[in-house]
């Protein structure tokens, strides 16, 4: 699934695009699962796997209008 900045999976480092859930595939000792992270946040390195971990949007945070 593709988002606004054109990728379609983080890496740790990489900043956030959108605040919603993200599934996050480790390299090798668990398996996938699901976080929510914050437009602006880092996406963190895993404490086993190091950088050997991805993210992937899979539902972001619905956008508001700026209209009142």
């Amino acid at each position: 699934m593709a988002v606004e900045s054109g990728k379609s999976a983080f890496q740790p480092g990489d900043a956030v695009p959108r605040s919603g859930i993200y599934r996050v595939i480790h390299g090798k000792h668990r398996p996938p699962h699901e976080n929510s992270f914050l437009s602006g946040e880092k996406f963190p390195a895993c404490q086993t796997c190091g950088t050997d971990v991805k993210f992937e949007l899979v539902r972001g945070e619905a956008q508001q209008s700026s209209e009142k």
